[in-house]
């Protein structure tokens, strides 16, 4: 015989099924559990948990139902609950006793203090307070005072985190500050494009060439001096003379398409103007003459 049939069955203590020995944790050691399921587990824990809560009140209720001393105001009372601290309504809630907290703590931080940006004395309403007013609250930020952009040198009115005019001024100073790096990587990027691509490049220059024929028109070297002539030699633009433009960059007045090659047309004196390097780019291929200026630089008749 097993030792398993040896072993009586027992009943389970809830509902009294018969329950089956099992063995104990993968030993040779065979038990008798008291209940058939979970299910009548967890209906004996909730008894057991009940009668516990019950007959601790019962036991423990002359303990706490003695005279304390309210945390409060100091008065002696009988508590109704053995967490009870304070002895009555007003007492007992926690807004007089934050008042009474705070009433303390403010004698010790609501003394005179100095602003800590324009030194004037001043009393906090918070602990926390530096400064005495509104302008000065800031953050910390000095009050507003008058400047010159360090572009344009307009006066203007502001605090000392500023230093332009304008958000144009200080993308024109940010633009001119990283210029040569500018101009040098972008002819680093076309060198390494035109080794890497050189079909891309051939393609693009064709086309164009194609372009210009298919539009008609041409145009001549003295027709070109013309044109530069009439403008003062000046970019139609932003104005620069041509002399200044070649100190610069390099490069002197370019020709530009008032119509583009792109969009029909012409490749003739009629259909071109003087522009610089970084005009003429700007530009683009948009249908506007002088997308840059409200008045052009010179009247220019053709």
């Amino acid at each position: 015989m097993n030792i398993a049939e040896k072993i009586q069955p027992g009943k389970c203590v809830v509902c009294g099924k018969e329950v089956l020995p099992v063995k104990w944790r993968n030993k040779n050691r065979w038990i008798v559990p008291k209940f058939c399921s979970l299910k009548c587990r967890a209906k004996d824990a909730y008894k057991r948990r009940i009668e516990y809560y019950r007959n601790y009140w019962r036991r423990n209720s002359y303990k706490w139902k003695t005279e304390r001393i309210c945390a409060l105001c100091g008065k002696k009372f009988i508590p109704n609950v053995f967490h009870q601290k304070y002895c009555q309504n007003p007492c007992n809630t926690s807004r007089a006793f934050k008042k009474k907290a705070s009433e303390e703590n403010k004698k010790k931080w609501q003394v005179e203090r100095i602003c800590a940006n324009c030194g004037k004395p001043f009393i906090p309403q918070c602990k926390a307070q530096i400064y005495c007013h509104n302008p000065c609250d800031r953050k910390g930020q000095l009050l507003p005072e008058k400047k010159k952009c360090l572009f344009c040198g307009k006066e203007f009115v502001a605090t000392s985190k500023y230093k332009y005019c304008s958000a144009s001024c200080r993308r024109k100073a940010d633009y001119y500050k990283h210029r040569e790096k500018r101009v040098a990587y972008s002819i680093q990027w076309t060198k390494k494009s035109r080794k890497e691509n050189p079909e891309l490049w051939r393609w693009y220059t064709r086309k164009r060439k194609h372009l210009m024929r298919a539009n008609d028109g041409s145009f001549t070297r003295e027709e070109w001096e013309e044109i530069k002539k009439a403008q003062n030699y000046r970019c139609a633009i932003c104005g620069k003379i041509e002399e200044e433009l070649i100190k610069e960059t390099g490069v002197g007045l370019t020709i530009d398409h008032i119509i583009p090659i792109s969009k029909g047309g012409k490749h003739c004196k009629e259909n071109i103007q003087a522009l610089c390097l970084r005009c003429n780019a700007r530009k683009n291929n948009k249908l506007v003459k002088l997308p840059f200026r409200t008045q052009p630089f010179t009247q220019v008749v053709w």
